[in-house]
């Protein structure tokens, strides 16, 4: 299973900064503009990663909100898009952890990557 990459989300991670700013802003019109791209954005990475269970789950809150706001549902906002903005977060912290730990090398250490003289190649 490829997961996407801590990395690859960091754009989306500041996209739902800006999205949370704008709101506070009380600038609407950026705030929704902000919105339909990381909707775009989050379905070209699940097309892309489709096997990634975690951040298809988390986009499907993020549609099932969009859904509530264009129904025009009475929702607390600011709110929830300070959740997403928290769990994209936390999906990011926790996929760089556990890149930095070579849990998801395929190999269990670089040594394994040495040539028959010892150096890597």
């Amino acid at each position: 299973m490829v997961k996407t990459s801590a990395y690859t989300l960091e754009g989306t991670v500041k996209k739902f900064e800006n999205a949370y700013n704008s709101l506070i802003d009380n600038n609407m019109q950026e705030y929704a503009s902000i919105l339909n791209d990381i909707e775009d954005e989050l379905g070209k990475t699940i097309a892309k990663y489709p096997e990634d269970d975690e951040l298809k789950e988390f986009f499907t809150g993020f549609e099932s909100f969009l859904k509530d706001k264009k129904a025009g549902e009475v929702i607390d906002e600011k709110d929830r898009i300070s959740k997403f903005l928290s769990e994209i977060k936390q999906i990011v912290h926790w996929r760089k952890v556990d890149m930095s730990s070579g849990k998801d090398l395929q190999f269990k250490d670089y040594r394994s990557l040495r040539g028959k003289t010892g150096i890597r190649g």
